[in-house]
């Protein structure tokens, strides 16, 4: 196996091992953020918290607060609370969103797809483009492109996603009128919310695909792109680092020599 062969299959076994681990600390994770996120909304007064526990807008009508707040407990001790709340959202009552006006859990089924279209996008070019970089820059090194791509990737990491994702809008939008904001145009709206186009997944560029429609997958493609790559510049210039470091260390082995000296 050569040197790239061998790196790929590091780069791999990196990969998986980290995404075990990550499947592993999701669910301690979560507890920890759900015991955080319910301690903030207790410095609210039970008046103010009525409104995450309703679970829709008509509930708000026609009661006073004073039987909502003894209603949903909301001067129970914390426990009695926090275990409420879980109770509440094991069975999909996540309360009511006064931003959306509408029930969070219909907000989050809304947009849920498109944040797994946002991070398979992400990870994709994190993959694939750590690949390609880590290669040319470990092929080139101390030239040009491995400066360029080191420099770039030092950047990528240490400026907030946001920022990177405001630049990119600026240049690519405001600047050029290439890659505009959003999910889809007017013209692919229209189209995924007429009656001929069926949405299986929520996700525009495979709904696109199973519904011949070429022209809503490559719109929703050129709306993903700016958002995809300032999500995955982090993930990417950690991936260009390790794809590089790995490259060199190998290509440095006497094996390596071996065989360019067969040539």
């Amino acid at each position: 196996m050569n040197a790239f062969g061998i790196t790929i299959q590091g780069l791999a076994e990196h990969l998986r091992r980290l995404l075990i681990r990550r499947i592993i600390s999701i669910p301690v994770i979560l507890f920890f953020l759900s015991i955080l996120i319910f301690s903030l909304v207790l410095f609210l007064s039970p008046s103010e918290r009525v409104a995450v526990f309703v679970s829709s807008g008509d509930a708000l009508q026609n009661v006073s607060i004073q039987e909502l707040i003894e209603k949903y407990e909301l001067n129970a001790p914390f426990h009695v609370q926090y275990l409420k709340w879980i109770k509440g959202i094991t069975k999909g009552d996540l309360g009511w969103s006064n931003s959306a006006r509408m029930p969070i859990s219909e907000a989050l089924a809304i947009r849920i797809p498109a944040t797994i279209e946002l991070l398979l996008a992400g990870q994709l070019i994190v993959f694939f483009g750590g690949i390609a970089l880590g290669t040319l820059t470990a092929r080139y090194r101390d030239g040009f492109v491995d400066h360029f791509v080191r420099t770039a990737t030092t950047i990528g990491v240490s400026l907030p996603e946001f920022v990177v994702a405001l630049f990119l809008l600026i240049v690519f939008y405001v600047c050029f009128d290439l890659l505009p904001p959003g999910r889809l145009g007017l013209a692919a709206t229209d189209v995924v919310h007429s009656s001929a186009f069926i949405n299986y997944t929520g996700l525009h560029i495979l709904d696109g695909l199973l519904n011949w429609r070429l022209d809503v997958c490559a719109d929703a493609v050129r709306h993903l792109i700016l958002p995809a790559v300032a999500y995955s510049l982090g993930g990417l210039a950690a991936t260009v680092r390790l794809m590089r470091s790995s490259l060199l260390a190998n290509l440095s082995r006497g094996y390596v020599y071996t065989a360019r000296l067969k040539k």
